[in-house]
């Protein structure tokens, strides 16, 4: 565990004093590789000190601490950046990690000198144990199949909440507050579920919270934004209250010395879930349920007006191929032709956007003329630009 925190230390330190995008993404790599040791390592510890006693209790007090990490750890780095720059920020993380590697070595290394090894009843009466050490493979299987259709559900929700909540017109700044309700609300599922799942049972207390998911998840989307905003930290704390009660199977699981070996095979599988959720979610949402069609901004644009106004040819002519309508026009009077023609910088690929609008979208200049934005009409949209690149 302390070579891990070293190692993610390291690869922070590099961060801050790396030049070049391949250069972060490799360090990157290489610091998630020793932080993700860290979790498995740190359950299994937890787990073997309460072993026989408040162990999911335990644990779920372990994951709230947890979470309070992550979201007090990037507000201090976002008050230190506003003194300093980032790379600051980063190589000071880093060296903040760096010393709680050794003390992490330390202390472990006390408490092995000290600690004298407990007999307790399953150590008492066990064989040594070669292999995984699974004590009930089908119920193990079953087990990791939760976990990882529960990490599955997790990053798929975070990844597509911003959508939903700007589909039904929220800004960046409300997106956030969002993030932040479901983050909160998951940090106090973790140390709640932790305490019921030792008072109603595994079973009741992960239907329970996989009912308070999915069902919440069905009531936001028909949900006005302002409702949808107190729905958040309920919703949260299902999707992350799971997972404290998970954990405490997993120990059960497992005979005591392969304890460590169950833990990294579960968080494993289940990273692994999250990591794919998101792709195969996005992509079985574009073949059964994605319009191309469908509002996308506060502005009542669709994607094919951002594209438009960004820039991303390839994305216009993916989104028109799509069946995406050329005539939508959004709060501001405005056309994707025409946020193409103003808000373009003059250079070859806008104008070659202009004129692929001007060829495809017929219906597009017809709407653009009736819109009634003062500046809508497609020759106000070409008088603006006539003093730049379409004069050249």
């Amino acid at each position: 565990m302390a070579l891990g925190t070293a190692v993610t230390a390291l690869g922070f330190i590099a961060l801050g004093l790396a030049c070049g995008v391949v250069a972060l993404i490799l360090l990157l790599l290489l610091a998630g590789a020793g932080s993700g040791a860290q979790h498995p390592l740190c359950a299994s510890l937890v787990s073997k000190a309460y072993y026989g006693g408040p162990q999911r209790t335990a644990l779920g007090i372990y994951n709230f601490s947890g979470d309070i990490g992550k979201m007090a750890v990037p507000l201090i780095a976002a008050l230190i950046i506003t003194e300093l720059d980032w790379c600051a920020s980063t190589v000071g993380y880093g060296t903040v990690g760096l010393l709680a590697a050794l003390a992490v070595l330390l202390i472990l290394t006390r408490c092995a000198r000290v600690d004298a090894p407990v007999l307790t009843p399953d150590l008492a009466t066990s064989e040594v144990h070669v292999g995984w050490g699974i004590r009930n493979p089908r119920g193990f299987g079953v087990l990791i199949l939760i976990g990882m259709l529960d990490s599955a559900s997790r990053t798929e929700f975070l990844t597509f909440l911003p959508f939903l909540l700007i589909a039904k017109g929220a800004d960046v700044e409300t997106v956030r507050l969002a993030l932040a309700l479901v983050f909160g609300g998951g940090a106090a599922g973790k140390f709640i579920c932790g305490f019921l799942a030792e008072r109603l049972g595994v079973v009741r207390t992960v239907i329970l919270t996989e009912l308070i998911t999915y069902g919440g998840i069905v009531l936001l989307l028909p949900l006005p934004l302002e409702a949808a905003l107190v729905l958040l930290p309920l919703v949260g704390l299902g999707l992350n209250g799971t997972s404290s009660v998970l954990y405490g199977s997993i120990a059960e699981s497992f005979v005591p010395e392969r304890r460590s070996r169950g833990f990294g095979l579960f968080y494993t599988l289940g990273t692994g879930a999250g990591v794919v959720s998101p792709f195969l979610f996005g992509s079985l949402g574009d073949r059964i349920g994605g319009n191309p069609g469908n509002v996308t901004s506060p502005y009542d644009g669709t994607a094919l007006i951002a594209a438009a106004h960004l820039g991303h040819h390839e994305v216009v002519k993916a989104l028109v191929d799509a069946g995406a309508p050329l005539d939508h026009v959004n709060n501001l009077g405005w056309t994707a032709l025409i946020e193409a023609v103003i808000l373009g910088d003059g250079g070859p690929r806008h104008i070659g956007r202009f004129g692929f609008f001007w060829r495809v979208a017929p219906k597009s200049r017809s709407s653009t003329a009736r819109a009634g934005h003062p500046c809508s009409t497609l020759r106000c949209a070409i008088t603006r630009r006539s003093r730049g690149s379409f004069a050249r």
